[in-house]
């Protein structure tokens, strides 16, 4: 995102995105990564890649601790 919107933009435009982020909360990241701008199908990508992280961290948390 920050190569499309650029840092001052991301954070001034996305702040809930950039939060997630650095809370590592994927799921929200995911939820926030869409960008007006964009075209639908590039969203959907973007937000899969988080999602597909949020899934994964979530399924190594639950084998940690079982």
């Amino acid at each position: 995102m920050i190569f499309n919107v650029g840092m001052t933009r991301l954070k001034g435009r996305f702040p809930k995105f950039c939060k997630a982020v650095k809370e590592k909360n994927w799921a929200a990241a995911a939820v926030e990564s869409n960008r007006p701008d964009i075209q639908p199908p590039r969203n959907k990508y973007v937000r899969e890649l988080f999602e597909v992280v949020a899934e994964n961290v979530s399924t190594e948390n639950r084998n940690a601790n079982p």
